[in-house]
């Protein structure tokens, strides 16, 4: 009797485990799509930073509107609370457009990575490959 409670269970077990692994790809599918990537450009020019604001002049040379950025950001010490850091801005910006963001962060940067965001039919595309990345030594201090 334990034991085909035991045999139930684990069919059970091993069913969900499927199908959230089968969800959890699908989510990763549907963040990126080389096709609509392909139509996506992103320009930075100028930057600078304080110690909590990042000063950044996008440009968006692509055939497509950008949804929006994601950034990543890499601190000067690893050994703070703040080295690693990450933040998404849902703000578009049509083909041809400049802007000039300010970024909310905590510290100072070695490193940042610019990821644009397009969209297809209501979900959003985190568009990697075209992901733009400024060094230390382009992150000066304003």
């Amino acid at each position: 009797m334990i034991f085909g409670l035991v045999m139930v269970l684990s069919y059970v077990l091993y069913n969900w485990s499927i199908e959230q692994a089968k969800l959890r790809s699908q989510e990763i599918e549907q963040r990126t799509d080389p096709l609509v990537c392909a139509d996506v450009a992103l320009s930075v020019k100028g930057s600078c930073q304080t110690y909590s604001v990042l000063y950044l002049n996008i440009t968006n040379p692509g055939k497509l509107a950008l949804e929006g950025l994601s950034f990543r950001f890499i601190g000067v010490h690893p050994d703070e609370e703040t080295y690693l850091q990450s933040q998404v801005l849902f703000d578009q910006l049509t083909t041809g457009d400049t802007e000039k963001l300010k970024v909310l962060k905590h510290g100072t940067l070695s490193q940042i990575t610019v990821i644009p965001i397009a969209k297809k039919k209501g979900k959003y595309i985190y568009c990697e490959e075209q992901a733009v990345v400024r060094e230390v030594n382009e992150l000066k201090q304003c």
